[in-house]
């Protein structure tokens, strides 16, 4: 849950949230039969500036606390740019980019272990977890099982691997089957 798009009258949560207004959000929705299956932080945690990667952290970490007033385990982000708009740079693909992920979400996920909940991690063509082995690659590297994924196969998908979109699902499943948390299904 990002607060722009999903609380009408809260433009931002930051430093209001606490444990009185999550469990009232979390109230509210159940009377209507809604559970909040992720607390969606989509911001970029390999900001090209640090004190706004240092702030997106932050926000983030509020979220890890407050997740199990919300009635929710899984506090999930997509996996960043190098542009601080999230759009494709070519050094994503690249080991500084990885390293960069890879501190932001060991800090978050320590975060988490501490509130026993989930970061979900959403790998996109565009962003550092650009492929199936990525996402391998960064979970085996944080070995945590408070570290999850938030598997959109669509977002693996581009104009050079749609054909084999099967053969990305299959691997995907293979690679990390285990460590899937949440599937958003949708067309493309």
């Amino acid at each position: 849950m990002h607060s722009q798009k999903a609380i009408a009258g809260i433009d931002d949560l930051k430093g209001i949230l606490n444990p009185g207004l999550a469990s009232y959000i979390r109230d509210v929705l159940f009377k209507s039969d809604i559970k909040i299956s992720v607390l969606g932080v989509y911001l970029n945690y390999i900001h090209p500036n640090l004190k706004q990667r240092k702030e997106n952290l932050e926000v983030f970490k509020e979220h890890i606390r407050f997740a199990r007033d919300f009635g929710c385990s899984v506090v999930g982000t997509e996996t960043g740019s190098l542009n601080a708009d999230y759009s494709f740079h070519i050094d994503n693909k690249g080991d500084k980019a990885f390293q960069m992920l890879y501190e932001s979400l060991k800090e978050l996920v320590e975060e988490a272990e501490k509130f026993g909940v989930f970061v979900g991690i959403e790998g996109v063509t565009s962003h550092v977890i650009s492929t199936p082995e990525r996402m391998k690659q960064m979970l085996d590297k944080i070995e945590s099982n408070n570290l999850q994924v938030i598997f959109d196969p669509v977002n693996l998908l581009n104009i050079d691997n749609y054909e084999r979109q099967n053969e990305v699902m299959q691997e995907s499943f293979n690679l990390f089957g285990d460590k899937i948390v949440i599937l958003h299904a949708k067309d493309f």
